[in-house]
């Protein structure tokens, strides 16, 4: 215990040094988990695993939640209350903040809180939709995410409520 708290003061004071000599840069003294959540189904299950990832490394985990346009005025869904909730019942850290471009924003936090690691769940939206709409938010926090140094993990999206509702159909039907 002695040598983790050590090494905890040590990299703090080593922190300290380089936010006042080197800004900007990110310094991988000790992983980072972010991962970045929306109201949409199935990202319970990508903030359980990226909490599975950081347990496995044992490194802290960051929750953040992009707020743009029409979404800062409104109060929040059932669903952001839910992963509020769930990040705190997996020991993460919630942070909300406002951003025009939510992969920009997503960056621009990760790079701030010196993230090592980016979670994000796989794009809903068709190619088509992709197109007419200026892209894919994941594939431009992954081209953003490489210039700045930053592995990006993208899980893929799974709704346990229908995975829950077709588990006990196939029951029924048997």
């Amino acid at each position: 215990m002695a040598l983790r708290f050590l090494a905890h003061e040590t990299e703090d004071q080593l922190l300290e040094y380089l936010r006042q000599h080197q800004k900007g840069a990110v310094w991988e003294t000790h992983e980072r988990i972010l991962v970045g959540v929306t109201a949409a189904p199935g990202t319970e299950a990508i903030v359980r695993r990226a909490s599975s990832m950081a347990q496995r490394i044992k490194v802290d985990l960051e929750v953040i939640h992009v707020m743009a346009g029409k979404e800062v005025d409104r109060p929040p869904d059932d669903q952001l209350v839910a992963l509020r909730q769930l990040a705190a019942d997996v020991g993460a850290e919630w942070h909300e903040i406002r951003g025009d471009d939510p992969a920009q924003a997503l960056i621009d936090f990760a790079r701030s809180h010196h993230a090592t690691q980016i979670v994000v769940g796989s794009s809903e939206r068709s190619r088509w939709r992709e197109l007419l709409g200026g892209g894919s938010h994941v594939r431009k926090i992954s081209r953003l995410a490489a210039s700045a140094e930053i592995d990006v993990h993208i899980i893929a999206r799974r709704d346990h409520a229908l995975a829950q509702g077709e588990i006990s159909e196939a029951a029924d039907e048997s």
